[in-house]
């Protein structure tokens, strides 16, 4: 149930502190952060990483998903409290982070009184949404491992073969997502051609229709 009281990070506020903790994960220092965004070419430095954490600017919309991209987190894992936390949004209301994450995905709302069929039907919706994102992460896992494979066989066999093996099963597993996609009705994309092509040399198998353009 949502809850108005004084207590809380606001969403920008919640944002930074996972960004901080995320970067911390990774071994990163801020200037490291802030040098990995800009290399990436958002516009942002280690200067304005610095002033966002020390509170001295916001972090503008744009900037959340740079930034998010860049730690490869979906974005709407900074904007989640943690366990037995809340977020505070501009009118004082409290969400937890079932809440808020139901509210940013169209799950939920503010409100508890929504018509069964409707609930139903958001619900629906989501699961096609997560499907869909679903698919396109083991995807773009899938081409990330067989990009470093390549890399790899290029410095010699043994190296390679220590990823064969990641790369095999983040191929299946984009496969398995796709389709698993395809069979919810959800939208889905085909392969990288890379990865189909490092599919074929692995003999596994890929259904045609996650070949080609898009469905």
């Amino acid at each position: 149930m949502t809850t108005k009281a004084e207590s809380g990070r606001d969403l920008g506020e919640t944002v930074v502190r996972w960004m901080r903790v995320h970067r911390g994960a990774r071994g990163w220092s801020a200037r490291e952060l802030g040098d990995r965004l800009e290399t990436a070419g958002y516009g942002l430095n280690s200067t304005a990483v610095t002033n966002i954490e020390q509170g001295r600017r916001r972090l503008s919309l744009d900037e959340w998903a740079a930034v998010a991209d860049v730690l490869g987190e979906p974005p709407v894992a900074l904007l989640i409290p943690p366990e037995g936390e809340t977020v505070r949004l501009p009118d004082d209301t409290q969400l937890d982070a079932r809440q808020l994450l139901g509210w940013v995905t169209g799950s939920g709302d503010l409100e508890t009184d929504r018509d069964p069929a409707e609930s139903a039907y958001r619900l629906a919706r989501l699961v096609a949404f997560q499907l869909c994102y679903a698919g396109t992460l083991a995807a773009s896992i899938a081409l990330r491992a067989v990009e470093r494979w390549r890399i790899e066989t290029w410095a010699g066999p043994a190296e390679a073969e220590r990823t064969r093996g990641l790369v095999e099963d983040s191929i299946r597993a984009a496969i398995h997502t796709a389709m698993m996609a395809k069979t919810k009705g959800a939208r889905f994309d085909p392969l990288p051609p890379a990865v189909v092509e490092a599919a074929g040399e692995l003999d596994i198998d890929v259904p045609d229709v996650l070949v080609g353009s898009h469905n």
